[in-house]
């Protein structure tokens, strides 16, 4: 069905919303980076010549140093629990029926909860499944994002 020429404005509109909203998010982001490599104390835009001059005065301060290795190891860690925890829950979620399992299902957005047959029609997956299909299945519902959009 041809779209009217309203809801081709409210488009366009929405993309220049966007494209705005992103613009003021990630300009000073740009305006940082270029100001890091700056040669000069005081701001000069555009730099007249580069440098690494305050990353190598950033890596002196030893308080820097330990900051950033606590953030790694932070990192490491909690990457490292939260691959885990959402294997292990991904797992449960697709081997076992409990209290609220479909909705969390949907709020979770499992792609893989519908198998579209050769015929066309949707249709429930199986219980019985594969030890390789529930393996794909529990590892993408671990990987899957929040926000699917199909």
């Amino acid at each position: 069905m041809p779209r009217s020429t309203y809801q081709l404005g409210l488009g366009f509109v929405g993309k220049f919303a966007v494209l705005l909203i992103l613009g003021f998010l990630l300009l000073p982001v740009a305006v940082v980076t270029i100001a890091a490599f700056n040669d000069r104390a005081i701001l000069s835009f555009p730099p007249q010549a580069w440098s690494l001059r305050w990353f190598a005065k950033a890596i002196a301060y030893q308080d820097f140093r330990d900051a950033f290795r606590n953030g790694l190891i932070v990192t490491a860690w909690s990457s490292t629990i939260a691959l885990l925890v959402g294997a292990m829950f991904a797992f449960a979620l697709d081997r076992y029926r409990f209290r609220f399992s479909k909705l969390i299902e949907a709020i979770c957005c499992r792609r893989s909860s519908f198998r579209i047959s050769r015929s066309g029609s949707a249709s429930s997956s199986s219980p019985r499944r594969s030890a390789g299909a529930a393996v794909s299945r529990w590892w993408y519902s671990a990987t899957s994002c929040w926000c699917c959009p199909s």
